[in-house]
């Protein structure tokens, strides 16, 4: 579980900025308090441009240190540098809990290399080194005199946890190895979903061979009241000239070709010496629709149903990144998703990013759970909770937001001027 999130000199983000997930004494909403007086989650508000998508971004980072491929990590960061500032290091600080163990993650990078780089754990209400390195210099802990860390070497722009990663500790039998492993399945439990996310058709199919998750994703579509009454693999003719555009060599008796035409799946396979073609359709009684005939919400909450399967399904700790949660949705289906995600049945976190400010009310978050972004004129952004400001329960937040008592609002000037652009 996250607990706080610290980033500074990346994307739009110069100063360091923290999101927390601790609780305050606040007591509505009890049921979005998780072990440890964490929060099952948080919305952010705030004009377009100043920073909401820019710190799920930065969060999206974290499970990119622990790529093992080859990759240049520092490449990729700087790639993403406040761009007004190029001499300060890139500084990324993870505080969290995986296994009932609290950690705490720093990582910082320069222009050339990753130049500090530091894991502790906690234990009795004191701290302990997993490891730090300064560029290319390394020093593990009392704790993990196991020569498999001594013999470790490390490149400039390859972290300590891909290298340990690579050269085995998931395999071999290395003590306290399970503080690195607790890392990684924390990092790589990070998931990310926005209006244009994509599900690869390969996952379709295999998800669909699963009647737990077909069912799980009927629920969805149905009780949102999209008309569907089911969804179905049907037989169809493909045409001739677009079949020769598709690559079927690698198709034998038994396999499946997957494949993907803007919004509609296609599914062939070799049957009795024939290929056979079929379609992802959604029925409405009798009617069926292929996919691509479907409104473009329904399409998002189709999608948003495999996120939110596997969300379920993975162990462990898990943080969902939902970017702009709210378009495409009629605000009564988000306020619905947002009360059950918050209401945390699937036992992990959720980082929404809103811009309807019908959702900004006292029925659907805690105070603490609400957090703002805003730009300065020099394209700064800062971040801070609703709590700095501490409105009374009796408070209308949405009216206050809209009136600017809180900040994070765009200034768009009169409608004369909007008038004069428009004509």
């Amino acid at each position: 579980m996250l607990i706080n999130f610290s980033v500074s000199n990346f994307s739009s983000f110069k100063d360091k900025i923290t999101l927390s997930m601790e609780k305050t004494p606040i007591q509505k909403h009890p049921e979005h308090i998780l072990d440890k007086g964490l929060l099952s989650g948080v919305g952010i508000y705030g004009a377009n441009a100043s920073g909401k998508s820019n710190l799920l971004h930065s969060i999206r980072m974290l499970p990119e240190f622990t790529v093992v491929g080859d990759r240049d990590l520092v490449a990729v960061l700087n790639s993403n540098r406040f761009m007004l500032n190029n001499k300060e290091p890139i500084e990324f600080e993870v505080n969290f809990i995986s296994n009932n163990i609290r950690y705490c993650y720093k990582i910082s990078v320069t222009e050339t290399e990753i130049s500090n780089e530091e894991l502790y754990f906690a234990e009795k209400n004191k701290e302990h080194l997993v490891f730090k390195r300064s560029g290319i210099e390394k020093e593990f802990g009392k704790n993990f005199t196991d020569k498999f860390y001594k013999n470790c070497t490390f490149a400039k722009n390859r972290t300590v946890i891909s290298k340990l990663l690579i050269d085995g500790i998931a395999d071999n039998n290395v003590e306290n190895k399970q503080h690195i492993l607790n890392t990684v399945q924390f990092l790589r439990g990070i998931g990310y979903f926005d209006p244009k996310t994509n599900i690869n058709p390969v996952n379709i199919y295999h998800n669909f061979k699963f009647p737990e998750f077909k069912k799980f994703l009927m629920n969805l579509l149905v009780q949102a009241d999209f008309g569907i009454t089911d969804i179905d693999f049907k037989e169809v003719d493909f045409p001739h000239s677009k079949l020769m555009s598709i690559n079927l060599s690698p198709l034998t008796q038994g396999s499946v070709l997957c494949h993907q035409a803007d919004e509609d799946y296609f599914f062939f396979s070799f049957e009795n010496g024939k290929i056979i073609s079929r379609q992802l359709v959604m029925y409405h009684g009798d009617a069926t629709f292929p996919t691509n005939r479907e409104s473009a919400g329904t399409m998002k909450l189709f999608k948003l149903g495999f996120m939110l399967y596997s969300f379920k399904k993975s162990e462990g700790s898990k943080l969902l990144l939902l970017d702009e949660f709210d378009s495409l949705f009629h605000p009564f289906l988000s306020k619905v998703l947002l009360q059950s995600l918050l209401n945390n049945p699937m036992g992990g976190q959720i980082i929404a990013v809103l811009h309807n400010t019908l959702l900004l009310s006292h029925e659907i978050w805690r105070v603490d759970e609400i957090w703002f972004t805003e730009k300065d004129q020099e394209g700064v952004s800062r971040l801070y909770p609703l709590t700095d400001i501490n409105p009374r329960f009796d408070k209308n937040l949405e009216r206050d937001y809209i009136n600017g008592r809180y900040g994070a609002v765009p200034f768009l000037g009169g409608e004369q001027v909007w008038q004069e652009i428009i004509k």
